[in-house]
């Protein structure tokens, strides 16, 4: 497909349901700083947000024949990493439930144990 007909987001999202790499490029480098931005304010983690952005796209690229993007595709993209750091937020909430739960019924040291004791005498 030539370059010029690779200018909006629709003509990208064909090309790539076609298989053209170099649309998936495009749309790739066009979203990657704003996805990567947003979804960084979100996490606040560097590599967590990477690997979020990253997802998106091996995503998009996977689901290529059957994407169908209702509106424009870059509040897609950005809908997708939401629900990505979303997943993220409900599993590490979970992980420190399970942490703190775990922490309520481990045995207390010697200097807890005595700790404790001072404390409440």
């Amino acid at each position: 497909m030539k370059n010029s007909s690779l200018k909006n987001d629709d003509s990208l999202i064909k090309a790539m349901q076609t298989g053209d790499e170099r649309a998936f490029r495009l749309i790739y480098d066009k979203y990657l700083s704003f996805l990567y931005h947003l979804t960084f304010r979100s996490t606040r983690q560097v590599h967590l947000s990477e690997e979020i952005v990253q997802d998106v796209f091996v995503r998009l690229w996977n689901k290529r024949d059957t994407l169908s993007p209702q509106g424009s595709l870059k509040a897609y993209l950005w809908k997708s990493c939401r629900h990505r750091i979303f997943d993220y937020w409900k599993k590490e909430a979970k992980r420190l439930a399970v942490e703190q739960e775990a922490s309520y019924h481990r045995p207390l040291t010697s200097v807890e144990t005595e700790n404790t004791i001072l404390f409440t005498e």
